[in-house]
């Protein structure tokens, strides 16, 4: 891991959107791996949860960075409009990972939780995610 790949992996860590622009302005690379993962996989595994964390995931995707599953993306960026526009969201199921909760054949509504996305949460109880899912 280089210097500045390790400040990027220190920003994700503290969602700080600001320095992690800052990186990605100086030719930090949005997309290319570190320490063989995706940059948006490194700021889905950090520990920390903010109401920062759906700036700091948008700021990735602005800059070209993807995820494996795009039904997932409403829910971390806690986007309770997109999420109510598409009812089958209330059903969908990933795998993705998680420092906390092992989000294998998952909910969307466990991701919600993991990452404390209140307005996901209530989105998806809209379109009748069952609270009880294993």
């Amino acid at each position: 891991m280089t210097g500045r790949e390790f400040d990027l992996v220190v920003a994700f860590e503290t969602h700080d959107v600001e320095e992690i622009r800052r990186l990605l302005d100086d030719g930090v690379d949005a997309v290319a791996p570190i320490d063989g993962k995706s940059p948006i996989d490194c700021l889905t595994e950090m520990y920390f949860r903010s109401d920062r964390f759906p700036a700091c995931l948008r700021l990735l995707l602005e800059r070209g960075a993807t995820v494996s599953d795009a039904a997932v993306l409403p829910v971390l960026l806690d986007d309770a409009d997109a999420i109510r526009a598409d009812p089958s969201l209330g059903r969908h199921r990933t795998t993705m990972v998680s420092c906390f909760t092992g989000l294998v054949d998952a909910t969307l509504l466990h991701v919600a939780a993991e990452y404390g996305h209140e307005a996901a949460t209530r989105a998806l109880l809209d379109l009748g995610a069952d609270v009880n899912a294993t």
